[in-house]
């Protein structure tokens, strides 16, 4: 059973979360010059709105569209084209609560929430005028629905809106069609429905898929251009798995104990045999199942780059904090976990870092930051 807070509890966290992120994000926002794929996404956003559904780029056109007033409305700086993904990467600190709270508990949403804010590589994605950001919100977003759907199937609003953002998520990165497929294989498998909840389901959701057929086309092409020879994606091995954790994670040590955190919870449910609820089984197949399938699928198209696994790195966080209430009973020390987790990512925490840039330290780049703005 889920242990509710008070509303005002709730928006003063809410509140919180959202004002320290906001600092954090858009603080600096333009310490590090425009690089990488950005070049890329001002040169297609900058085209005319309906010439860009059809230009070359391995995403679908919604966040280019957004970009393209942007750029319009505010001209090509660093600081206006890293708007909407900064943005977006403080609305997601928010709902990473909201959604732990109501499907988890207050304090797995609010642990989660702070993983996430002191995380580098969602940090550094806030900072980079590319989709991710935008594509992680929404696919909480749609597992947020989802959820509220399969805890009361007689609301069917929840599914409408389930759809809607479906919808949405799929025309911001073809990732969502994944996210889409886990949801459909769940609900089928692990859920128990009468045929008219199955045919319910279905219906909606096809008219997920009936709304992407003017875009198949154009997927194709990508996936044939995907499959050449140039990629920099880097190839594909076991080490990979470990790899892209240890990127979320920030540092090797922290991503280690992440891992023995969630695989001895894992061991204890199944040696005494507890019955795990509905939502942490999402949350656990959400991360789990995904990164798993991905991970095999990227040995023939490759795929398992750390930034394609922002919409499934959430659930990593949440799946730390269920351990941790798994594995320790006991309030003061499950608080002493998770401050020594959460101290874990703050101390390892590299605002300034970016992944495609030159490598400076947080240091240099934030003294030389202070020294520009006198």
């Amino acid at each position: 059973m889920i242990k509710k807070i008070s509303s005002n509890k709730r928006l003063i966290t809410i509140v919180a979360l959202l004002i320290i992120n906001a600092t954090l994000k858009f603080f600096m926002i333009d310490a590090i010059s425009i690089g990488h794929d950005e070049p890329l996404s001002i040169t297609i956003a900058s085209n005319e709105i309906l010439e860009i559904p059809l230009l070359t780029d391995n995403n679908p056109p919604l966040f280019y569209f957004l970009l393209h007033y942007m750029i319009d409305w505010f001209g090509s700086e660093a600081f206006a084209i890293r708007f909407i993904p900064c943005l977006f990467g403080v609305l997601l600190s928010g709902l990473i609560y909201v959604f732990g709270e109501k499907y988890l508990s207050h304090k797995v949403g609010l642990f989660a929430a702070i993983l996430y804010t002191f995380s580098t590589v969602y940090h550094h994605h806030s900072h980079n005028a590319r989709v991710y950001t935008m594509f992680a919100f929404l696919a909480l977003l749609s597992m947020y629905y989802y959820l509220s759907y399969i805890n009361n199937k007689e609301n069917k609003q929840n599914l409408i809106k389930l759809m809607a953002v479906n919808i949405i998520m799929i025309y911001s990165h073809f990732f969502g069609l994944i996210l889409i497929g886990f949801q459909g294989i769940f609900f089928l498998l692990f859920i128990k429905n009468s045929r008219e909840e199955i045919f319910s389901y279905l219906k909606y959701m096809s008219i997920v898929g009936f709304s992407f057929l003017p875009y198949t086309y154009i997927l194709y092409l990508k996936y044939l251009r995907t499959m050449g020879i140039d990629t920099t994606i880097p190839e594909t091995s076991l080490e990979s798995l470990y790899i892209i954790i240890r990127q979320f994670s920030n540092k090797p040590a922290v991503a280690v104990l992440f891992l023995v955190l969630i695989f001895a919870s894992l061991v204890k449910v199944l040696i005494e045999k507890q019955k795990v609820e509905i939502n942490q089984k999402v949350v656990f197949f959400w991360f789990f199942g995904i990164y798993i399938v991905l991970f095999f699928i990227s040995f023939f198209v490759p795929m398992f780059i750390s930034r394609y696994m922002v919409f499934i790195f959430i659930p990593f966080y949440y799946l730390i904090g269920i351990s941790i209430e798994n594995l320790f009973r006991k309030k003061i020390i499950q608080y002493a976990i998770y401050s020594i987790t959460i101290l874990a990512m703050f101390i390892t925490f590299q605002p300034t870092y970016h992944f495609y840039g030159t490598r400076r330290g947080t240091e240099d780049i934030f003294i030389q930051y202070i020294w520009n703005l006198f």
